[in-house]
């Protein structure tokens, strides 16, 4: 039971008005919008601290197989 979906059944009842029924409207629109995001957000940042984690542990666990030049690539790339 959604009370968005009750809403045209309670105005044709006369429980509650038009004005009423939009206010009700934008406050689960925006309700749910916001929560969702966070949400979002959270993960987003999550997901890539691990992805960079996991790359970084990728690199340093090779460090000693790579070239002097690609070392000094690797190490002057965050400049970039």
């Amino acid at each position: 039971m959604n009370i968005i979906e009750d809403i045209p059944e309670l105005i044709k009842a006369n429980v509650i008005s038009e004005e009423t029924a939009e206010k009700i409207r934008i406050y689960y629109k925006n309700k749910g919008s916001q929560s969702q995001h966070k949400l979002v957000i959270v993960f987003s940042v999550l997901g890539a601290i691990l992805v960079g984690l996991g790359i970084i542990l990728i690199i340093a666990h090779n460090w000693d197989d790579f070239s002097v030049s690609l070392k000094t690539i690797l190490a002057f790339m965050p400049l970039l």
